[in-house]
């Protein structure tokens, strides 16, 4: 189950590699949707592994185009969003991580239950193998819950944007007793104490 459209998985069925009655199913859906998607439906029921394969080139070759460059961008927002939901779980506890994640996740303590508010309504468990949750700078303002049998749960959530004065120099070592001395608000600067602070010898950017 996607919270974000239909269930367009179909959990439950066989697979269309391996049933001839899902596999004219699906080939007959994509030929709906045109001939360049019949094309590739029948190459992929076909033969999946040269598609994969050609996925898999695919995406190596968006790395040096632009996916490097993208995530050299992201990585750190991304380590900053990580270190902020750490201590919030360790210091003030499952509660406030979750509100940190969104304001429309919750902790029910009562029934043990973390709640979405979603328009959908449905039900998993994360017993056993637990949940996870994935930060995302290019998902906003979407909250994005995946689900389905013998699948761990999984929660997208938008990183908040990290606004970051040009006057603030500091923005990537605040922490602890090392907060920002411009006081900027760049979104960094709070005084998370579990952020690990560069060595000192290390200049700050921009230096």
């Amino acid at each position: 189950m996607t919270t974000c459209g239909s269930d367009r998985m179909l959990f439950g069925l066989p697979s269309p590699l391996a049933d001839p009655a899902v596999r004219g199913r699906a080939l007959e859906v994509a030929r709906a949707r045109g001939p360049q998607q019949a094309a590739f439906a029948e190459r992929l029921t076909d033969d999946p592994g040269s598609v994969r394969a050609w996925i898999r080139r695919t995406l190596e070759d968006c790395v040096p185009v632009f996916f490097a460059r993208e995530w050299e961008r992201a990585r750190p927002q991304l380590a900053a969003d990580l270190r902020i939901k750490a201590d919030l779980l360790a210091r003030r506890g499952l509660a406030e991580l979750l509100r940190g994640v969104s304001r429309a996740v919750s902790l029910d303590p009562e029934r043990q239950r973390i709640v979405v508010d979603k328009l959908q309504d449905s039900t998993t468990t994360a017993a056993g193998d637990g949940m996870t949750f994935i930060p995302s700078l290019f998902g906003s303002p979407h909250l994005a819950c995946v689900h389905a049998p013998g699948w761990r749960p999984v929660i997208q959530y938008p990183v908040a944007a990290v606004r970051r004065s040009r006057r603030c120099r500091w923005s990537w070592s605040c922490s602890g007793s090392r907060r920002c001395p411009t006081r900027c608000g760049c979104g960094w600067c709070a005084p998370w104490p579990g952020v690990r602070t560069p060595p000192a010898s290390s200049p700050p950017p921009g230096s």
